[in-house]
Order: C-alpha cells, then structure tokens, then sequence
C-alpha cells in the first residue's frame, strides 16, 4: 500500500462516526424497486433459526454496482454467473 493510501485510510478512520453502532451480519436480503432502487436488508441467523435484521439500507442500482465491484476487489472473489437470478435470490 502506498504512503498516500495509507494515509487516506487512516484519515477515513478517524473521519468516521463512532456513535454509529457495529453489527455482526451473516446474512443479506435484497428487493428490487421498480424506479432502479435496491432496498437491502443485512442481518443475522440466530441460534433459535429466527432472522434479526440488523439494518436497512436503500441504494439506486449505480451505487449498488459499484459497491459489488468493491466487494470483489476487497475479497478477491469473483462470482461466475450460471444462469438467470430468479427473485427472492
């Protein structure tokens, strides 16, 4: 990492919010809009088998796009399409 990403990393974490509250999430739903906005919910599974929603969030499709790009090229995983994603998927 250069010395100028360094720095920007480290200047985005003292830039953040620390009142905004951390949550483990194991899990993500996602409804499409019909105006090209994606409602995401993320969450976790509890022990019992019951879905607690941790928070939701609204993002329009470009944003979304580029957040999955960033997803990939933070974890190095890029999944291959095998066909047509049916809803609710």
């Amino acid at each position: 990492m250069s010395k100028h990403d360094q720095q920007h990393k480290e200047g985005a974490l003292l830039e953040s919010d620390r009142d905004i509250p951390v949550h483990f999430v194991d899990g993500m739903r996602i409804w499409t809009r019909q105006d090209g906005v994606y409602l995401i919910e993320v969450g976790t599974n509890l022990p019992s088998g019951r879905w607690l929603c941790q928070a939701r969030v609204m993002v329009p499709t470009a944003h979304l796009q580029r957040m999955i790009q960033v997803l990939c090229k933070h974890t190095g995983f890029y999944p291959e399409r095998s066909g047509p994603v049916s809803k609710g998927e």
